[in-house]
This record gives C-alpha cells, sequence and structure tokens, in this order.
C-alpha cells in the first residue's frame, strides 16, 4: 500500500469514526433531554434522518474500500506468484552476499577458516543455477554474482587448504564483490517490484 492510499484510508476511517460520534452525540444529547429511550429513538429518526441515512453509506464504502483492498491483495500475490523463479533466486543470491559479507569481515584467513565456515555456512548455489539465471535476472546481476561466488569459493579452498594462495586478499577480494552483489540484488528487486507496486 503507498503512502498516498494509507492516507486515504486514514481519512476514510477518521470520517466514520468521526460520524459515528457525532451521531451518537445526537442521540444522547436528545435521550438526556427526553428522559426517555424510545422517545428520544422517534425523535431522532423523525427530525435527524437524513443524518440516519449516511450510515449505510458510510458502512457501504468501508466494505467496498475493504474489498477493494483485498482485491489489491489478491492481484499483488498473484503478480510476485508470476516472479516466483526471479524472486527466489534473488532471495539465494542475498543469502549468497549475506554470508560472505559476513565471513569476510573477520580479520585473517585463519579466523576465516575457524569461524567462517564453521559458524557462517556460505550457501554457494550450483553455478549452473547461476548460469541459468541470465534467462530471467539481469545480466550485471548474474556476473556481480558469478564473481562472489568464485572468489568466495576460492577464499574457502584456500582457507581449507584444498589451494594454495593469497587467503587474505581472496577473503578482501570476496567482500568487495559481496557488497556488489547485495547492491545489485537490490537494484534487481526494485526492477521488479515496479510490476506490483
Amino acid at each position: 500500500m503507498s503512502g498516498n492510499e494509507k492516507v486515504w484510508s486514514v481519512a476514510l476511517y477518521v470520517a466514520t469514526v468521526g460520524y459515528a460520534a457525532i451521531c451518537s452525540f445526537v442521540f444522547g444529547s436528545l435521550w438526556a433531554s427526553n428522559g426517555n429511550f424510545l422517545d428520544a429513538a422517534l425523535i431522532l429518526a423523525g427530525t435527524y434522518g437524513t443524518l440516519l441515512a449516511g450510515v449505510p453509506v458510510m458502512v457501504a464504502v468501508l466494505v467496498a474500500k475493504q474489498q477493494l483492498d483485498a482485491s489489491r491483495r489478491q492481484h499483488v500475490s498473484v503478480i510476485r506468484r508470476s516472479f516466483k523463479k526471479e524472486l527466489d533466486a534473488i532471495e539465494q543470491l542475498r543469502s549468497l552476499a549475506k554470508a560472505v559479507l559476513l565471513a569476510s569481515q573477520t580479520n585473517s584467513i585463519n579466523a576465516f577458516s575457524q569461524q567462517g565456515l564453521a559458524h557462517i555456512p556460505i550457501p554457494f548455489p550450483d553455478l549452473n543455477h547461476l548460469t541459468l539465471w541470465r534467462e530471467f535476472l539481469s545480466n550485471s546481476l548474474c556476473s556481480t554474482a558469478v564473481a562472489c561466488w568464485t572468489i568466495a569459493k576460492s577464499a574457502v579452498d584456500i582457507a581449507e587448504g584444498r589451494k594454495e594462495g593469497d587467503g587474505a586478499n581472496e577473503l578482501l577480494l570476496s567482500g568487495d564483490f559481496a557488497a556488489r552483489l547485495m547492491i545489485e540484488v537490490m537494484r534487481e528487486e526494485r526492477h521488479l517490484a515496479q510490476y506490483w507496486s
């Protein structure tokens, strides 16, 4: 729901509450002046009938507003479901970027080996998925994801002793690419959100 819709929703509910308060105030003052509930109700119906005629209108407007909101939520749900594979891929890439960023914040490759892998498992998506995602995700997002995946995987291999190399440099690079990946993920989300905003 956009900001403008929220303002009008609040205005509608405030108007409804105000209208109900005016009707209650008028009825209460009639009841107090006449002392009899039935007489007050008859005077209210006779003299202030137009005021009471607005009650069904306000109820109808509230019901229509709720139906429109439900319809909009359903529409957004259908649109989001049609983008399920894109949103699932984006969520996997976000998990990869977060894990790599968290692991790369350690200050040495040994700490990365001890803490990063034991406490921060990096969810490496299948490299084939990263290549296939080019069909429905932006090229820059996929390229950044492949670079982040490759460098982070290299840092993991160095940390676990499966590969020789400068672990600290790989760690630093993986953090840089993870930050870029997070920016690309947010950009892709904004791009997709235009279809249900």
